[in-house]
């Protein structure tokens, strides 16, 4: 009876083939090919529609509209200055020492701990290294690189923002960096920026102010805005002198590079290998630094599509162990770290890590050096899922000039200068509302 209703609704009906179906008369062959087209018909519009669906309902159609809003509202970025003559020849005989040790000549542990601080701060490749052995651990290496290298007030002895100030350990906070001791203007506090997971040796003479912004909802209201705003015009631009001791160069430890490099960040980062810079290198100049700054928003209503299409986390969607605070750049750095560790059993003294992770010694940095390359080439290092944040801000290069100037600043013969007159703004910052 089934049967014959199936044969009945097969031979009436409009649809193209199946009426062969059900026809008595027509070959096996006839049936079996027309079986497999209305199945392989089904299951394409099948498909089709699945593609249609995730399109419509699992992938964001992400549409950019550029607009723009006024400086005021968004962050001046933190600034960090750090010297490529990393601490005094005077202090420190890289090159002497470092042969005394090659020799295997009998040294005090104070040159080697100052070798060790040496060979953590130079650069790696001067000198062949397969030969040199300390008999030295980890655990003082942080104190021994801060007291070594240079203090702020040795580079940085006049300081501008809305008003100047003398004193740069009031201005700056120094903290550590894959280059060593640097000084950072407008960085968020150690405790905003970091959980207490982190080993607390970062952070050296902290800039104490209390916080009013954060990524997604921009400033309080309070009156006293941290980290600092930025303006139109130069009412607030960022200067510096910065020095360099001549007398105290040493050429064996930072090879041809002179002067100073100088970063530009959202002030709840830390610096990375992974932030944009430029090099204040020529002497008694006048450099003139201006920033193009992009903000990108997200709607709300994107947060229902998967991470992987939408790229990117909005607040609070990925924790990190050792920042509170989530960025991109905050997220590779911290996985740099665990890929290190996991690859070398030690962390460079610049990474995040507990009070309990051993820090790589000057043994260990032939094998390290590469840890960086290695992770970024590595699949390991692309399984981190570091996506942008969804609302996010940009700092970018727009203009940099060099201004000659004559020496009318007197330090003292042996010091060049080189001024940072402005880093300023664009007068309007593009936002691109997604």
């Amino acid at each position: 009876m089934k049967i014959r209703k199936i044969n009945f609704l097969s031979k009436i009906s409009t649809i193209h083939g199946l009426s062969y179906i059900g026809d008595g008369k027509a070959s096996r062959f006839s049936k079996l090919f027309w079986i497999s087209a209305f199945v392989c018909s089904f299951l394409g519009c099948f498909f089709f529609f699945l593609q249609v669906y995730e399109k419509v309902f699992v992938v964001p159609d992400i549409s950019i509209t550029i607009g723009y809003r006024k400086l005021n509202e968004f962050p001046f970025p933190a600034i960090t200055i750090c010297p490529h003559n990393k601490f005094p020849h005077t202090t420190i005989n890289y090159k002497e020492n470092l042969l005394k040790i090659k020799r295997a000549e009998n040294v005090s542990k104070l040159i080697e701990a100052q070798i060790e601080v040496a060979l953590q701060s130079c650069q790696l490749g001067v000198y062949d290294l397969e030969d040199v052995e300390l008999n030295i651990s980890s655990e003082h290496l942080v104190y021994n690189l801060s007291q070594y290298q240079y203090f702020i007030d040795d580079m940085i002895p006049v300081s501008c923002f809305d008003t100047c100030s003398e004193s740069s350990r009031t201005f700056y906070s120094r903290f550590l960096t894959f280059q060593g001791f640097c000084a950072s203007f407008n960085l968020m506090n150690f405790d905003e920026i970091f959980t207490k997971e982190m080993s607390r040796d970062f952070f050296f003479n902290r800039v104490q102010s209390e916080l009013s912004w954060d990524l997604t909802n921009g400033y309080s209201n309070n009156e006293s805005d941290y980290p600092y705003r930025m303006s139109n015009g130069n009412y607030k631009s960022f200067d510096a002198i910065l020095l360099q001791d001549n007398g105290n160069v040493d050429k064996d430890c930072s090879g041809f590079r002179r002067g100073y490099e100088v970063y530009w960040h959202l002030p709840n980062e830390v610096l990375t290998h992974w932030h944009s810079s430029i090099n204040i290198n020529n002497i008694n100049k006048d450099n003139q630094i201006y920033l193009r700054t992009k903000s990108f928003k997200m709607s709300p209503e994107l947060q229902k599509y998967n991470v992987k299409y939408r790229q990117c986390y909005f607040d609070g969607e990925k924790k990190l162990k050792f920042f509170k605070i989530y960025t991109e750049k905050n997220c590779k750095f911290e996985c740099l770290a665990n890929f290190t560790l996991n690859k070398h059993g030690c962390v460079r003294y610049f990474m995040p890590r507990d009070k309990s992770t051993p820090l790589c010694t000057s043994k260990d940095l032939q094998a390290v050096s590469f840890t960086e390359i290695d992770f970024e080439d590595n699949a390991d290092g692309h399984q981190c899922d570091c996506y942008p944040p969804c609302n996010n801000i940009q700092y970018e290069l727009f203009s940099w000039a060099e201004i000659n100037l004559l020496p009318d600043m007197n330090f003292g013969e042996h010091f060049d200068f080189r001024r940072i007159r402005n880093i300023d703004f664009e007068d309007e910052l593009k936002d691109f509302d997604r």
